[in-house]
């Protein structure tokens, strides 16, 4: 081959197109890399959304098994719930002798200086004291809580009860009403 054609052979049929497959070769490269990154963000954001929206099932599943409990609460609200609460202890306090729970006197607030104070919801709060044993106080207080789902306890205070035995209770509660 002539000296004077082996150049632009050379440049034309070997270096620019290995040039151009080289750039072809990147371009490609570099939008496949990005078109994977954008798949990966977005296949993260879908199983998290997909993860939540799994949960919200689930949770809807358990708000539906519910229902009838949230019926009753409802109408719980919907009573006067200061005599209620009252009758829901000496229900639960005739389930002991009077060796294992003693009530006190009930003292009655017509607002909440606890947490409801700075919240629109009606409520009452009440103060009572019992003595008893601690499994007496624990039962008591667990089957009231059950029973009364608005009734929040703001505060206890514990002591022992002199002549043992037994503990000295003082208790708070917060009983939200409808408005």
């Amino acid at each position: 081959m002539n000296e004077y054609y082996k150049k632009p052979v050379i440049l034309l049929g070997l270096v620019v197109p290995v040039v151009v497959m080289l750039l072809l070769m990147s371009s490609v490269y570099y939008g496949h890399s990005k078109l994977n990154k954008s798949y990966q963000v977005k296949k993260l954001s879908f199983d998290k959304a997909e993860k939540a929206r799994q949960n919200t099932l689930d949770l809807q599943v358990k708000v539906a098994m519910n229902n009838n409990e949230l019926v009753k609460w409802e109408g719980l609200l919907a009573n006067e719930n200061r005599g209620t609460f009252v009758d829901h202890w000496k229900e639960a306090e005739q389930k002991f002798s009077g060796k294992e729970l003693t009530r006190t006197p009930h003292t009655w607030l017509n607002y909440s200086p606890g947490i409801g104070k700075d919240v629109k919801q009606p409520s009452s709060q009440v103060t009572m004291a019992f003595s008893a044993t601690y499994r007496a106080m624990q039962a008591t207080l667990m089957e009231v809580e059950s029973k009364l789902p608005q009734m929040q306890l703001d505060s206890i205070s514990m002591k022992p009860d002199e002549v043992g035995g037994r503990v000295n209770f003082t208790t708070k509660f917060t009983i939200w009403t409808q408005n």
